[in-house]
C-alpha cells in the first residue's frame, strides 16, 4: 500500500508546455513532478491537449532529427486531433495531437485546447478512473481549461494551479499588450481555482500587480534526484601555472539570459593573470536569436578565450547532472527569471553560482552562501563576480549548499508543500 504525504490521492498533470518533436525540451520539469508526486503516494497521469501551430511545424519539420524525435516519440504524422496513449516515467499519458491554426486569436487557441483537454479527460476516465486533482500548470491555457472541464464533472475533481511562467509581465503593461479576453481568462483562472501557487516570488509580485489578489504560496519546481551532493572536483595547474576551472552555463542562448554580456566576462577572464576557466554550454537557441549561439561559437574560436568552450547543444538530464558534478560552478546572467532550473540543479549539487540581482535569479542564490550577485546586463561586474567566487574557491562549503537546496528543492519537499494545496482546506485560505 502507498504510503507518504499524497498517499491515496489520484493526480493528473495538465500541462500547458510538454515535450513534442517540435519542442523536446518543452516542459521537461514534468519528469519530477511526476517523481515527486508517484514517491509521496500518489497515483499520477498527465493529460496534454498538444496543438500544433502551423507555422511553427513547417519550420521544425525542416531541421535535422524531426523525423526521427516523431517516430521515437511514436507520434502519428496526422493533420487532423488525434488521440495517443503513452507512458512518461510511469505515469500514463493521453495526448491529443492534431493541426492549429488560430488566424491570429489566441482565445481560439484556448477554446480548442479546452475541447482537446474534455476528449482527453474521458479517456483517460475511462483507463484508469477519476482524478481527485487537475493540476494545472499556467493559468491560460491549461488552468482555464481545467476549470471550464471540472465544473461539468461530478464529483468535481479540486483544480489545483500551479503558476510558471505565464503572461503576468504583460497583463499590467500599458493598454493593448494583451487582448481582453485572454487577460480576463487568465484572472479568472487564478481567482476560480481551489488553490493557487506560483514557483517564485518575482512571479508572485507580476501577479499581484496584474490583479490577482488571494493567497499565492511559493512553491518552487522539484530537483531531480540525479542532482545530488557530490564532492567539487580537484583543482588542477594548467601549463602556464594557472589554477584551472569548469564552468557551465544551461539554458536559452538569449539576450534575455545575459549571453552578450557573459560572452564579453568569458574573453575577460580568459586574460586573468592567475585563474583558467573552461566552459560548458547546454542549451539552445530560439528562432530570432541564432546570433546569440554564433557569438557564443566565435569567443571560443579566436581570441583570448579560444579553445575554452564547448557547446554542447540541448542535452538530456542525465547528460547535464555529470557536466554539472564535474564543474566548479555555474553562471546565469539572466535579466529575468522565474524559478532557474540550473540554478537548483548546481546548489543540489553543492555548486556556488554567479548570478543577478534583481532578476529573480536572488530569490535562489544567497549572496556569499551558494555563490555572488551582479548587475543586470553589466559585462563588467559580471567578470568581477566570477573572479571574486574564484579568489579563492575553497571558501565555498558544497555541502553546506547542497544540504540547504534539499530542503528547499529536494522532491520529497515539494511534495510535502504540494499535499497542503490538494488538501480541501487549503479551500478556506481562497479569497
Amino acid at each position: 500500500m502507498a504510503s507518504g504525504p499524497l498517499a491515496g490521492l489520484h493526480v493528473v498533470l495538465v500541462p500547458t508546455w510538454f515535450p513534442t518533436p517540435e519542442r523536446p525540451t518543452g516542459g521537461r520539469i514534468f519528469q519530477e513532478y511526476v517523481e515527486a508526486f508517484t514517491g509521496a503516494g500518489a497515483r499520477v497521469g498527465v493529460l496534454y491537449p498538444d496543438l500544433v501551430d502551423l507555422r511553427n511545424q513547417t519550420i521544425h519539420a525542416r531541421e535535422a532529427g524531426y523525423d526521427e524525435r516523431l517516430k521515437s516519440m511514436r507520434l502519428p504524422r496526422t493533420l487532423w486531433p488525434t488521440l495517443h496513449e503513452e507512458m512518461f516515467f510511469g505515469a500514463p499519458v493521453v495526448r491529443v495531437r492534431g493541426l492549429h491554426t488560430s488566424l491570429g486569436k489566441k482565445e481560439r487557441r484556448i477554446d480548442r485546447y479546452a475541447a482537446w483537454l474534455r476528449r482527453a479527460y474521458a479517456h483517460y476516465v475511462a483507463r484508469h478512473g477519476r482524478p481527485d486533482i487537475l493540476n494545472a500548470h499556467c493559468a491560460t491555457p491549461a488552468g482555464w481549461a481545467a476549470l471550464r472541464l471540472a465544473q461539468n464533472l461530478n464529483p468535481r475533481p479540486r483544480v489545483v494551479l500551479t503558476e510558471h511562467t505565464g503572461p503576468f509581465s504583460l497583463l499590467w503593461k500599458p493598454a493593448g499588450a494583451m487582448e481582453p479576453v485572454l487577460h480576463e481568462r487568465t484572472l479568472s483562472a487564478c481567482r476560480e481555482a481551489d488553490a493557487l501557487a506560483a514557483v517564485s516570488d518575482i512571479l508572485v509580485k507580476e501577479m499581484r500587480e496584474a490583479g490577482v489578489d488571494r493567497e499565492i504560496p511559493v512553491i518552487p519546481n522539484a530537483v531531480s534526484t540525479l542532482f545530488r551532493y557530490a564532492p567539487p572536483p580537484s583543482i588542477e595547474r594548467a601549463a602556464s601555472g594557472k589554477l584551472r576551472f569548469r564552468a557551465l552555463y544551461a539554458g536559452r542562448f538569449s539576450k534575455e539570459k545575459g549571453i552578450p554580456e557573459l560572452a564579453h566576462a568569458i574573453e575577460r577572464v580568459a586574460q586573468a593573470p592567475d585563474v583558467e576557466v573552461h566552459w560548458d554550454f547546454f542549451g539552445f537557441a530560439d528562432e530570432g536569436e541564432r546570433e546569440e549561439e554564433e557569438r557564443l561559437a566565435r569567443v571560443f574560436s579566436s581570441g583570448p578565450a579560444k579553445g575554452m568552450g564547448t557547446l554542447h547543444g540541448m542535452q538530456p538530464r542525465e547528460v547535464v547532472a555529470p557536466a554539472t558534478r564535474q564543474a566548479h560552478f555555474i553562471v546565469l546572467p539572466s535579466h529575468r527569471d522565474n524559478c532557474p532550473l540550473a540554478v537548483i540543479e548546481a546548489r543540489s549539487v553543492g555548486r556556488p553560482t554567479v548570478g543577478t540581482r534583481d532578476s529573480g535569479v536572488e530569490g535562489y542564490v544567497e549572496d556569499g552562501k551558494d555563490g555572488l550577485l551582479c548587475r543586470v546586463g553589466d559585462a563588467d561586474d559580471l567578470t568581477r563576480a566570477i573572479l571574486e567566487l574564484l579568489r579563492p574557491y575553497d571558501r565555498w562549503n558544497a555541502r553546506e549548499i547542497a544540504s540547504r537546496a534539499e530542503a528547499r528543492f529536494s522532491e520529497s519537499a515539494i511534495a510535502q508543500q504540494y499535499a497542503g494545496l490538494f488538501s480541501p482546506r487549503a479551500s478556506a485560505t481562497k479569497i
